[in-house]
């Protein structure tokens, strides 16, 4: 848990640092700006994979979880996003030219925000995507016409138990093998 009086409250990467974050959880985060969790400004084209992103907040911009700004393009695979907050972009908020790009991830339950915000020219490609009962909205904006396409869907979860934390999927969800693409989200920290 880390708190910031700017952005990108657990990590800020900057420029063209580019880090590999892999089997990551970043919890209760808040910054005061955007990027509850992680901000990337400038070129970044970091990989962050099998990361689990709970309940972090973003105070007056947006991206509960996630900020992108400039050109940075990152890539999220298999991350499961949960329960985060922002006045826009729940968990993720694209700016200034920004387009991360998301493969058999989860953003489920943001309780501020539409689960995905794009500003000006930014935009983001998702493959095997499931975004579900965000309070703003799912499939919305910039990534509205890529519902039902290149396996992404808006399908409940199931998480165990999140009211515990515990945000891996029970035995009967849908996206546990989602047609064609697998298991969405990260995975159980028995099989990391």
């Amino acid at each position: 848990m880390a708190n910031s009086e700017a952005s990108g409250a657990a990590l800020s990467i900057w420029g063209t640092s580019s880090p590999e974050i892999t089997r990551c959880a970043f919890r209760h985060n808040r910054a005061r700006r955007g990027g509850g969790a992680i901000g990337f400004y400038g070129a970044a084209r970091s990989i962050v994979s099998d990361c689990v992103f709970l309940n972090n907040e973003a105070l007056r911009v947006g991206g509960g979880d996630i900020e992108c700004t400039g050109s940075a393009r990152p890539q999220f695979v298999q991350c499961t996003f949960y329960g985060s907050a922002a006045p826009a972009g729940g968990a993720i908020s694209i700016k200034n030219n920004a387009h991360p790009t998301l493969e058999k991830c989860i953003i489920a339950f943001c309780s501020q925000g539409e689960a995905i915000e794009c500003q000006e020219t930014s935009g983001a490609e998702l493959r095997c995507c499931s975004l579900y009962g965000n309070a703003g909205g799912d499939w919305v904006g910039c990534i509205e016409a890529q519902l039902g396409i290149a396996g992404n869907c808006s399908v409940d979860p199931k998480f165990a138990d999140p009211a515990r934390g515990d945000i891996t999927l029970k035995r009967r969800s849908r996206l546990r093998d989602h047609k064609g693409c697998g298991l969405l989200g990260a995975r159980p920290p028995a099989q990391r």
